[in-house]
């Protein structure tokens, strides 16, 4: 998860430097240093005989290159917003929720031989009857067998079930959203047919969300770990 927010982060770092206005702001200013030079100082009668006069005549020719370089990095950032907005920020979410089934299956089923001492067969069984990319399955089998329930204090499982879809429409969609994604994420009739729009905030809050999860399933956790101990003690 570390790695996934710093790479938006980093991102989004990018565009609000915005060097491309910058570029074309510096640009202009020295556009106008050079007219404003020999307008008032270039007789059309003369040649170029000072050392200032050829300087300026050079600083007119670079800052007439620099602006076909002003362009080309105008081009390159709009194509790197666009790979950032179409690529990078989906992506993201798919990775999370991957993350996050890949962490809940493991610590379920690491539970079921460790706290519970069940067999490696028993385990498959029992891990096999759940899909860890739905909410509803996880809060299930975690409150069943192990007495855990999945959400920490404030968190709503309305929030993890709308990473969750999200994913869905990213991998299943292809990314367009239908009828039911747009029922289902609360989005408005006229986004049906049209890319989910992902942004880097909802990003940042889904990290956080998925790594609040974590550390509450780790507590949650090693009080269940301890519960047998305890009781072998008080026997």
């Amino acid at each position: 998860m570390a790695s996934i927010e710093k790479i938006v982060e980093t991102f989004s770092r990018v565009f609000e430097l915005d060097v491309a206005t910058r570029a074309k702001q510096v640009r202009d200013l020295l556009q106008k240093l050079v007219d404003l030079y020999f307008q008032e100082t270039w007789d059309t009668s003369e040649v170029i005989t000072s050392s200032l006069d050829w300087s300026f005549a050079e600083l007119d020719y670079e800052t007439s290159e620099y602006s076909d370089r002003v362009h080309q990095l105008d081009q390159s950032i709009s194509q790197l917003n666009r790979i950032y907005e179409q690529f990078v920020l989906p992506q993201a979410v798919v990775m999370l929720v991957g993350s996050l089934e890949v962490y809940l299956s493991t610590v379920f089923a690491s539970c079921l031989s460790d706290v519970l001492g069940l067999n490696d067969r028993a385990v498959s069984k029992i891990s096999g009857r759940y899909n860890f990319q739905n909410w509803g399955d996880s809060v299930d089998a975690f409150r069943t067998f192990l007495d855990i329930e999945l959400c920490p204090e404030g968190v709503n499982s309305s929030e993890v079930v709308g990473l969750q879809q999200r994913r869905h429409v990213l991998v299943h969609r292809l990314g367009v959203v239908d009828e039911r994604a747009a029922r289902q994420l609360n989005l408005p009739l006229s986004s049906i047919g049209e890319d989910l729009k992902v942004r880097y905030s909802e990003v940042i809050e889904y990290v956080e969300l998925v790594r609040r999860i974590g550390e509450h399933l780790c507590l949650s956790v090693e009080k269940q770990s301890q519960l047998p101990q305890a009781r072998h003690e008080q026997v």
